[in-house]
């Protein structure tokens, strides 16, 4: 059986772009021999969609594109994907975070564990689900559940030594104890320093304790101000990755479940973490290009150019994920200007490829000066520069 790990980014909101976005992959999926296609967690929505769940009428658009997907979707695939959905419970929040298998909708997971910490504010709107147990399909019992679900197993420190434990369940602990061909974790995970290693670290310890391979899909992309580096993953049962999807970008990635079951090679070739500082600029790009890309509103950067470091740096990130012809820098020197910063500014500007326009601010701080001579001594030094 051939799993298809689809790392996809979604915008929030954007229901009929999701869903074209999900079909695509599992059409590609379909055309390189997968049997099964994984998407991310909340996938139809985009993550994370907050205050849009409280409306009546995007729950409806939610259902129909659901519907939609599964209607379209080639019925020789089988497809795990995140909706949210609305609660049968008539107590607590309405709506729930769940996994659907689907071909035809066979089994569904729903979310237990509800971050509330960080820049997560999940109880605000989902209602936590009970314990989950596994989605039969075709015969492989799918150990299904939601991001979160798989943060809070057992733990095994980096040191030896224990970790906080956030929530009373370890989802992944309940599936494995009631016997599982494969775990399966749909993802929404945003981007933080270090964070691959931490997600490997829980994954071998799954793999190790129950003898079973171990999927991950996360998405991928940058919504407003959280950013989403995917790091799509299958690991074998004996812990080691087997296949891995590449950082910050779309990717389809397949895998052999009879291999995920071997021991790795003598001499996997496994790829070690990447470093820090290419994760955090390719974070930071990501970030700024989607940023733009998903609002109608933006057609380009406006930037404030001083010769220095840091207006440099955030000039240079700015060309490389919008694009030279879509920034434009200011230099506004004023008395306390060095020739430098200006000449600076304008050689940075040259060698990036982007527009830079000088605007004397000389008359304005002149101005200031004048209005605020009167005002106990008048401004000067420091405060004045």
């Amino acid at each position: 059986m051939r799993i298809a790990l689809a790392q996809i980014n979604p915008t929030v909101g954007d229901l009929a772009g999701n869903v074209e976005r999900m079909l695509g992959a599992t059409r590609q999926a379909e055309q390189q021999g997968a049997d099964l296609v994984i998407l991310p967690e909340l996938c139809v929505t985009g993550y994370p969609p907050q205050d849009l769940l409280g409306h009546e009428d995007f729950l409806n658009d939610v259902e129909a594109a659901m519907a939609h997907f599964v209607a379209q979707a080639p019925p020789s695939v089988g497809v795990v994907f995140g909706a949210p959905v609305r609660s049968t419970d008539d107590r607590g929040k309405r709506v729930v975070n769940a996994a659907f298998v689907a071909g035809r909708i066979v089994g569904r997971a729903d979310k237990q564990l509800l971050p509330t910490y960080d820049v997560f504010d999940e109880a605000r709107y989902f209602v936590a689900a009970g314990p989950q147990s596994p989605v039969v399909w075709r015969g492989l019992r799918l150990g299904l559940h939601v991001c979160e679900d798989m943060w809070d197993q057992e733990p095994w420190g980096e040191a030896g030594g224990p970790l906080h434990h956030h929530y009373h369940a370890d989802p992944v602990g309940q599936l494995g104890d009631l016997g599982v061909d494969l775990f399966v974790n749909i993802s929404a995970s945003p981007f933080a320093a270090g964070k691959e290693a931490y997600r490997s670290m829980l994954i071998e310890a799954a793999c190790a304790q129950w003898d079973v391979p171990f999927v991950l899909v996360g998405q991928v992309g940058a919504n407003t101000e959280l950013i989403f580096d995917g790091d799509s993953r299958a690991h074998r049962s004996d812990g080691s990755i087997a296949a891995r999807a590449p950082l910050f970008e779309e990717a389809l990635v397949v895998a052999d479940l009879d291999t995920l079951r071997l021991p790795a090679p003598r001499s996997p070739r496994t790829p070690g973490p990447r470093d820090r500082i290419a994760n955090l600029h390719d974070a930071l790009v990501l970030g700024i290009r989607d940023y733009a890309r998903k609002s109608p509103f933006f057609t380009g950067a406006l930037l404030g150019l001083s010769g220095g470091i840091d207006s440099a740096l955030t000039a240079a990130l700015a060309v490389e994920a919008l694009g030279a012809s879509k920034v434009w820098g200011v230099t506004m020197p004023s008395k306390y200007s060095s020739s430098g910063s200006v000449d600076d500014s304008c050689a940075l500007a040259k060698a990036l490829g982007m527009r830079i326009d000088t605007v004397s601010i000389a008359p304005a701080v002149d101005a200031f000066e004048t209005m605020l001579a009167g005002v106990d001594g008048g401004v000067s030094g420091l405060d004045e520069e």
